[in-house]
């Protein structure tokens, strides 16, 4: 007499499944912050060269450090540009984690907004056509706070920090985009002295974007 071969049960096969679907939700959010940090570091290394730019074009500048734009209209070149020499891949200004780069130009200027910008700082109260920011060719011995002070950032658009145009400009009263949190909640910074680390943008200040003499009132 043959015997049937015994299967699974149908409550068998459900709790297979429900031990399946409780690993997945478990393992996933684990695989999506491992995957979010490789771009970061990814990121953080496109940082780490743009600030060796940064230090080179200051070197040959009679230590004056690069400005955030140069000219006007048409003729108006950014960052991005203006360090070209020494940084030939344009890819480096893109941030992995950035979901709306546009590398090239835009419109009749030569804009690279990859998710990484230039410390844009002018104070309270400046509009940004033209504005060249407050760290355009200033001297490094200008800068009191190497080590504090912001050079790059995370960004939404060419420049970055408080009061810079369309990126940060609410900041100081709370509003900061949540967008810029993309790298496990933190944002990648390249500071003047050429460290690079990882931070949350609430930890940052002010004060690390700004004038030596301390920011106004906004």
């Amino acid at each position: 007499m043959l015997r049937r071969k015994k299967g699974f049960t149908l409550i068998e096969l459900l709790v297979v499944i429900a031990i399946i679907a409780i690993l997945a939700a478990i393992l996933f959010p684990v695989f999506a912050r491992a995957r979010e940090k490789a771009r970061q570091a990814s990121c953080s290394s496109n940082h780490k060269q743009i600030a060796l730019a940064w230090s080179m074009y200051s070197q040959d500048y009679d230590e004056r450090v690069a400005p955030c734009n140069v000219g006007a209209g048409g003729g108006r070149v950014w960052t991005a540009t203006v360090l070209r020499p020494y940084v030939k891949n344009e890819q480096i200004w893109e941030c992995p984690s950035y979901a709306s780069s546009n590398i090239g130009a835009a419109g009749c200027e030569d804009r690279h907004r990859g998710g990484i910008g230039y410390n844009w700082y002018w104070g309270v109260g400046n509009g940004c056509a033209g504005d060249q920011g407050w760290l355009a060719y200033k001297k490094l011995g200008q800068l009191e706070r190497p080590a504090e002070f912001v050079t790059f950032a995370d960004s939404e658009c060419m420049g970055s920090g408080p009061y810079a145009c369309r990126t940060w400009a609410n900041w100081l009263t709370g509003e900061w985009p949540a967008s810029l949190n993309r790298h496990n909640g933190g944002i990648n910074v390249a500071y003047a002295d050429g460290h690079v680390k990882w931070t949350k943008p609430t930890n940052l200040t002010a004060n690390q974007f700004a004038p030596v003499t301390g920011l106004p009132a906004p």
